[in-house]
C-alpha cells in the first residue's frame, strides 16, 4: 500500500472517531435527566386539573422547562397524582412508560420519587401562564 492511500485511512479514521465522540457528547448532555429507563426529572405542578410536570433538562422526549401533563398510572391503574406526597415546586424523578402526541405532552407515569421539596418560585413563569392559558389554576 503506498503512503497516501495509508495517510487517507488514517486520516478517515481520525475522522470517524472525532465525529463519534461529539455524537457521543451530544446524547450524554440530551440524555442528562434520564438514566436511560424511562427516568426523568423536573418539577412537579399540582393544579385544579391534575398534576403537571416542568422538565429540567433536554431529553430524547422533552426540552429543558417543558410542560408535561402527567396519567399517573402504577400498576397500570389511572389514578389521580398523590397530591398528599408533593406539593407544586418539589422536585421529583419520575418513571415515564410513555408519552402521548398531546399539547402539551401527555407522560404516562408508572412511578415517582421525591427527590427534594421546593415550592412555586422554582416553575418557570412561562410555564406558569401556559397553564393560566389552559385554564388551570396552581395549587
Amino acid at each position: 500500500m503506498n503512503r497516501k492511500a495509508s495517510a487517507a485511512i488514517c486520516a478517515a479514521a481520525v475522522l470517524v472517531l472525532i465525529a463519534a465522540f461529539f455524537l457521543y457528547q451530544l446524547n450524554q448532555r440530551r440524555s442528562k435527566g434520564t438514566d436511560g429507563d424511562g427516568f426523568y426529572t423536573g418539577y412537579v405542578i399540582l393544579t385544579d386539573h391534575g398534576a403537571y410536570f416542568e422538565t429540567k433538562y433536554d431529553s430524547n422526549f422533552f426540552d429543558t422547562g417543558e410542560l408535561v401533563k402527567i396519567n399517573y398510572q402504577p400498576d397500570g391503574v389511572l389514578i389521580d397524582f398523590p397530591e398528599g406526597e408533593v406539593s407544586t415546586g418539589d422536585e421529583i424523578r419520575m418513571e415515564i412508560h410513555r408519552v402521548g402526541d398531546l399539547l402539551p405532552p401527555v407522560a404516562i407515569v408508572d412511578g415517582y420519587e421525591k427527590i427534594s421539596s421546593g415550592g412555586a418560585d422554582r416553575i418557570d413563569p412561562a410555564v406558569l401562564e401556559e397553564l393560566k392559558e389552559l385554564g388551570c389554576q396552581v395549587k
